[in-house]
């Protein structure tokens, strides 16, 4: 790592302090915005999934220790001076620091559906959707996959491979498009991977079996979604925990960054319920004559309730749930689980997606670790983002599904907003939702966002010096306000609160740095 790669690192780790917040000093320099964790490595080995280990440690060896541990949370270590994720080959501000438009969330990652022929090079064995591997009349990589449900898997991964990039993840290119079987050539070399010893030549008769199982046809095409293959080479999913030891950039426990404890509320956002090491993807890329890993998420098919069609506990339980099963137990049966009174679907297309949720309460499939070290701190953070899109940002991502039915596209656009609201009620609302800071010498003016999105009403902020209220400040109905600014060159420390009848929230620190041309230099959100 060169020396601006250990700077950056040095800050983010020692930038905010200890534990306790009246203790957090912060430097006066420009805030980081990007992490150089570029930095060129040797070739990573690939890391392998084993899920004869992985299965005893989530199911077995985590419960047991984290109920004979001692419950505790710490503060993310991929955050800096101002509490939010500078950009990394982890995340890449967009939607959470800019504008982004509808035409940039259509575009998602971009490039773009495959160009016709495709040249079948590799028939896929593995997952539950039917598929294969292409390249396109350019050369374009890709991997080819069909419905099991009418419309739903190719839609859903189109739609959240977009909403998932805007908000700041990789992800790959996911588009829907039609083909006819006329429009396949077969490579003379193409195989399918078969557990015998050598694999079997992929032929016309093995393309017709593919598309057979492909449940979305019309007229002689077949709908499809084709997931561009990363630029690179693919190294296996990162780990749930600690650092991968053969990628000198990486040197966060992965528990501790903030960008995948926040997943959790992405994931209840989105109906995300199978996030876990095998739909994660370390690729060794090359850019600028580096080689380095950038990390993505990949394989959205199951989303927006399509797991739920098959499993009615998926949002509320884990795979094996010891909580649900004990009530179970002690009512002997009769306990009824939150899932039984869940609504039936409304569209064959739609998966089991419902507007009403408790984002608190929303359980993935199977336990992902860095979910149990997440804060509200780290739910704030991701709430805000998913706040700042629009309905025409929603419109957009659920327009390249390509639905059929224009009602049941009408339907995810709603859902997804509602889902966001009931995201917003839940972490801006019980804690001080104070952003977006300025300064001059006249004042310190912020906006108190969970009024903002008209997700709560009115309330005061009030600035604690030494355990008292030193000032106090009205929110206006737009959520702004401002407070006194500071008045000569010195480092002032602002604690605040916002009080809401006769609830007084958790408070904030914001750390200014006064004189001819103040500035904020820190937030710090231990909550």
């Amino acid at each position: 790592m060169n020396a601006r790669g250990v700077w950056c690192c040095i800050v983010l780790s020692t930038l905010v302090g200890g534990a306790c917040a009246t203790e957090t000093v912060f430097r006066d320099a420009p805030v980081v915005w990007e992490v150089a964790d570029d930095q060129p490595i040797a070739e990573p080995e690939e890391n392998e999934y084993n899920k004869f280990v992985h299965y005893p440690q989530i199911l077995a060896v985590d419960p047991v220790q984290r109920t004979l541990s001692i419950p505790t949370s710490s503060r993310a270590r991929d955050i800096n001076a101002l509490d939010e994720v500078p950009d990394s080959t982890w995340f890449e501000n967009r939607m959470g620091r800019y504008d982004l438009s509808p035409d940039d969330v259509a575009r998602g990652p971009g490039g773009g559906p495959p160009k016709l022929p495709l040249t079948i090079t590799k028939g896929k064995s593995f997952g539950s959707n039917p598929g294969f591997f292409a390249k396109d009349a350019d050369g374009r990589r890709f991997l080819i996959k069909f419905d099991l449900h009418p419309e739903m898997e190719t839609g859903n991964a189109a739609i959240v491979s977009r909403l998932l990039w805007a908000v700041g993840y990789h992800a790959p290119s996911e588009n829907v498009f039609w083909f006819s079987p006329d429009d396949v050539v077969i490579d003379p070399k193409a195989t399918m991977d078969t557990d015998l010893e050598s694999d079997l030549p992929f032929t016309r008769a093995m393309l017709e079996q593919v598309l057979s199982r492909s449940v979305s046809h019309n007229d002689g095409k077949h709908r499809s979604l084709a997931s561009e293959l990363l630029p690179g080479s693919p190294k296996g999913g990162w780990s749930d925990r600690g650092v991968r030891k053969d990628d000198a950039n990486d040197i966060i426990p992965h528990e501790h960054r903030r960008s995948l404890r926040a997943l959790q509320v992405f994931g209840a956002w989105l109906e995300h319920s199978d996030i876990n090491i095998r739909n994660t993807l370390d690729v060794y890329v090359e850019e600028d004559g580096r080689k380095f890993l950038r990390h993505y998420l990949v394989d959205f098919g199951e989303t927006l309730g399509a797991h739920g069609i098959d499993h009615a506990w998926i949002g509320y339980a884990h795979l094996f749930d010891y909580e649900y099963q004990f009530l179970s137990l002690v009512s002997f049966g009769m306990w009824v689980r939150p899932w039984e009174d869940k609504p039936q679907r409304p569209f064959q297309s739609v998966g089991s997606y419902i507007p009403d949720i408790d984002p608190r309460s929303w359980r993935e499939k199977k336990p992902y670790y860095p979910f149990r070290e997440r804060t509200d701190a780290d739910s704030f953070w991701a709430a805000k983002i998913i706040m700042r899109l629009s309905r025409d940002h929603i419109e957009a991502a659920v327009k390249a599904a390509k639905l059929s039915d224009p009602a049941a596209a009408g339907y995810l656009v709603e859902t997804i907003l509602a889902r966001g609201r009931s995201i917003g009620r839940s972490y801006m609302t019980e804690v001080t939702a104070l952003d977006r800071f300025g300064v001059t010498p006249d004042g310190l003016c912020m906006t108190d966002l969970a009024v903002h999105h008209r997700l709560a009403q009115g309330g005061i902020v009030e600035r604690i010096v030494d355990g008292e209220v030193a000032e106090r400040e009205r929110i206006a109905p737009d959520g702004e306000l401002c407070l006194a600014g500071p008045k000569e060159d010195a480092y002032v420390r602002y604690t605040l609160r916002t009080v809401r009848g006769s609830k007084e929230l958790e408070p904030i620190e914001v750390h200014v740095r006064g004189g001819a041309e103040p500035r904020v230099v820190g937030v710090v959100r231990d909550f």
